[in-house]
Order: structure tokens, then C-alpha cells, then sequence
């Protein structure tokens, strides 16, 4: 089964661990994510990029999608469990290398268990850039920003801007 966009992807089915909590980010629009809650691994939405779960016994469980050797992952929710799917998105593309697909994470803290998970992530996918710690943190985020455009690029509005400036109230 190949995921959208390719004829030669590469698709995981897993057996979803036992939770009671599950918290996650999905794409929802092109260049943003949005966070979801579900009491459990059923009906998870599509294209996840984060996954934090509880186990019943208190553990926490963390997963992401990787990328690398010419492949995008994605996490997807389907039939109660989790489908990761790899594509070129080039439909005679063919790997030389191996593909990172997903990094996974069990530990008792996720404060820890978190930053773990990505830095090992980086790890598989040849460190392409920097962690959040390794970087300065930018003096301009010690401010509130909102950028119009990447929320509604032209479809602008006074009603909209409105909208948004009550809900940061």
C-alpha cells in the first residue's frame, strides 16, 4: 500500500499501546499544526506530527515522524490503531539509503521523555539542523505575534482581525 503521491511508499500498520490519555499535534492547513485530545488510539486524525500518550500504569509513550534518503513519514490514525506511511511523493523513486521512518520514546517523565525523543530523532534523520536548546532563543518572541497573512492570506477581513484580537483576550 503506498501512501498519497507515490506508487512505491513505504507503510507500517502498529498495534496502538494501551491508553487513557493521548494528546497530539496534526496538520490542519499547509504550514500549521493544531492540537488534539482523544481518550484513546481510536479515531486519531490524519497526518500527526506528535503523539504523547498515558499508559493505565502511568508511563508515557511519545512518537514523531521522521524524514530522510528522499522520504517524508506520517502518522495516521486508522482503524483504531496507527498506520506510519514513507513517500518520495516521485513515483519511480527508490531509496539507496535506509529511511527513517519514526521515532518512538516510553519513559516515567515526559518533561524528559520529550526532548529525548527529538534529539534522538535528529540523530536517525543526520542531524539537519538544531534542537530548540541548542538555539538562542529570539528576542522577538519575548513579544505577542500574530501574522495575518499565514492565517488567512488574502481572505482578510476587519470582521476576522476582530475575531482574532477577542480570542487573545
Amino acid at each position: 500500500k503506498s501512501p498519497p503521491g507515490a506508487e512505491n511508499g513505504i507503510v507500517l500498520n502498529l498495534i496502538p499501546p494501551k491508553a487513557e490519555k493521548i494528546m497530539g499535534a496534526r496538520v490542519s492547513f499547509i504550514y500549521w499544526t493544531e492540537p488534539f485530545y482523544r481518550p484513546g488510539f481510536k479515531r486519531l486524525p490524519k497526518d500527526i506530527q506528535f503523539l504523547l500518550w498515558q499508559e493505565p500504569e502511568g508511563k508515557y509513550g511519545a512518537m514523531i515522524p521522521l524524514v530522510g534518503s528522499g522520504y517524508r513519514s506520517i502518522i495516521n490514525g486508522a482503524n483504531n490503531g496507527i498506520e506510519v506511511s514513507a513517500s518520495s511523493y516521485v513515483s519511480d523513486f527508490i531509496p539507496t539509503e535506509p529511511v527513517p521512518m519514526l521515532a518512538v520514546a516510553l519513559g516515567k517523565d515526559p518533561y524528559q521523555l520529550i526532548p529525548e525523543l527529538y534529539k534522538y530523532g535528529m540523530e536517525k534523520m543526520g542531524n539537519p539542523g538544531k534542537l530548540r536548546w541548542e538555539k538562542p532563543y529570539p528576542e522577538i518572541f519575548e513579544y505577542i505575534g500574530w501574522c495575518s497573512w499565514n492565517a488567512h492570506y488574502t481572505k482578510i477581513d476587519e470582521k476576522k482581525l476582530l475575531a482574532h484580537a477577542r480570542s487573545y483576550k
